[in-house]
């Protein structure tokens, strides 16, 4: 029997919504958590705040069966999972470079939030340049001294099934700091 992980997904948006239905609908437990407290509300009530195939039905069901929560503190989503995986928009800046502010602002979050000694795993599933998570995420969390291991989760998803994609993905892109952050997530993407 496949391992069932407590999985927090910060950002509810197309990329962290539907990767937080996937997970729940394989058996993890997921906590959700977004700044925007009307997101935070629809998701509760089971309405996406965008349209993508299968994604409400999804949702009701991992809300009903107990597998999805959304939280209204960025510390409960921390304090309960054992990995994070940071979804959030990096929209273009007017001069066209992606702004990673808003992924600045959640690493920080989740290093603030992170309030004991257990080693959880960050991985960075936002839309970044390569060498992003190195740069920005793990100061963040080296300044906060938990312990983690950081890892980069590149989304493949089309717009319209990303669902589909998120459930039977043709492909899993992982960058990871060492062995143990490779063999947990693999562990969590074969349940």
């Amino acid at each position: 029997m496949a391992t069932v992980a407590t999985v927090a997904i910060v950002g509810l948006g197309p990329v962290g919504l539907t990767t937080a239905v996937a997970f729940a609908s394989q058996g993890h437990r997921v906590i959700g958590f977004d700044i925007d407290e009307n997101r935070r509300a629809e998701v509760t009530q089971g309405k996406p705040p965008f349209y993508e195939k299968g994604l409400e039905a999804g949702l009701k069901k991992a809300l009903r069966q107990k597998r999805l929560s959304v939280v209204d503190r960025m510390d409960d989503a921390v304090r309960g999972s054992g990995i994070i995986f940071l979804c959030v928009g990096t929209p273009s800046k007017p001069d066209g470079s992606m702004d990673v502010g808003p992924l600045h602002d959640a690493a920080k979050s989740v290093a603030t939030a992170w309030r004991d000694e257990k080693t959880r795993t960050v991985v960075v599933k936002s839309t970044v340049l390569p060498g992003t998570a190195e740069s920005v995420v793990r100061p963040l969390l080296e300044a906060a001294g938990v312990p983690f291991r950081i890892a980069v989760n590149p989304e493949f998803l089309r717009e319209g099934r990303a669902l589909e994609d998120a459930l039977r993905p043709d492909r899993i892109i992982l960058g990871v700091d060492s062995q143990e952050t490779a063999r947990i997530l693999r562990a969590l993407y074969r349940s």
